[in-house]
């Protein structure tokens, strides 16, 4: 069974992509240093998927199995997910407040249609 390696990448400044590696003392202990031991590619990049190309591409050059997390584009994804859920909650709100109008203007119409 190979090994594998983690890798983080983390945005430290607008265009400043930085790849921090995990590593592990004896079994409980893990933490994390910037730049690539390993892999030795660079430690910033402009965007966060060159930084995953530059990793890729240096995991397969030396045959290491790689595990990367991208913190910017999983933050990104899960914002975009909270504005959809969140404009479907205002939309089904909005047409419960419709139908109330609606209702309300039904049972007017009827009372003043039975005087």
């Amino acid at each position: 069974m190979k090994k594998t390696y983690q890798y983080k990448i983390e945005k430290k400044a607008p265009g400043v992509f930085v790849i921090k590696e995990r590593h592990t003392f004896m079994f409980f202990w893990a933490f994390w240093t910037v730049g690539c031991i390993r892999l030795k590619v660079e430690k910033q990049y402009r965007t966060p998927k060159l930084a995953n190309d530059a990793l890729v591409k240096a995991a397969k050059e030396k045959g290491i199995e790689i595990a990367v997390l991208d913190v910017e584009t999983a933050k990104a994804a899960i914002k975009r997910t909270m504005k959809v859920q969140g404009k479907a909650t205002r939309k089904k709100q909005a047409k419960a407040r419709e139908k109330a109008t609606n209702k309300k203007r039904i049972e007017k119409k009827k009372k003043k249609d039975q005087e």
